[in-house]
């Protein structure tokens, strides 16, 4: 018990000390937890777009979950695996 008050005691004590940090940490964490929850399920029905879908990871979970989704890439290399892969679930 001794070490569970003596280690909040020191992290509260930091938290203290460096007031701005620990605020964005905090929002950071906030917000991250929001987008999660946003995307998991508000936008159940949305499409997708991956404006950098390099070998279409994002695209072939879309496809696999049931959604459309866009993917876009500069490589026409990257374009060509990113298709054969989402290809082998058709």
């Amino acid at each position: 018990m001794y070490k569970f008050i003596e280690a909040s005691r020191i992290a509260i004590s930091s938290i203290l000390a460096h007031k701005l940090r620990s605020f964005l940490t905090l929002l950071g964490v906030i917000i991250g937890v929001a987008v999660v929850t946003a995307v998991a399920t508000v936008i159940e029905g949305a499409n997708l777009y991956d404006p950098f879908c390099g070998t279409g990871t994002t695209n072939y979970v879309a496809q696999r979950l049931g959604r459309k989704s866009v993917g876009i890439d500069l490589s026409p290399h990257y374009i060509d695996i990113a298709t054969e892969r989402c290809r082998i679930l058709l």
